[in-house]
């Protein structure tokens, strides 16, 4: 790895971890996830390509690198499907708490 190319590398993760503070301070929903999560996957694709290597790196550690993320997404898909599909708790009883607390008796001396 060149000098150069490392360099520039650290530029673009600094640059992505500059975007990912100021979506923090971006009130934009629910994309709000989506972009965190792009711009992380493209942090982590940067330093899988330049610093370990996968770009020029063997087969069989390509091979890993590519089932990791296969497997990834797999369980990324299952989380976000359970919670999709989660039934809404209402509760009906708004004005008296879930779990209210015993009552203690009074036992001070008048």
């Amino acid at each position: 790895m060149t000098l150069r190319r490392a360099i520039l590398t650290w530029l673009a993760l600094g640059l992505l971890l500059a975007a990912t503070v100021a979506l923090a301070h971006v009130p934009m929903g629910g994309t709000n996830i989506v972009v965190s999560l792009g711009i992380a996957a493209a942090k982590a694709a940067l330093i899988m390509l330049v610093y370990m290597k996968l770009l020029r790196g063997r087969p069989l550690n390509r091979l890993a690198a590519g089932v990791l993320i296969l497997w990834l997404s797999i369980m990324f898909g299952l989380t976000f499907t359970d919670y999709l599909t989660r039934p809404e708790i209402v509760d009906r009883t708004a004005d008296t708490p879930v779990n209210p607390a015993p009552r203690v008796p009074d036992l001070s001396v008048r």
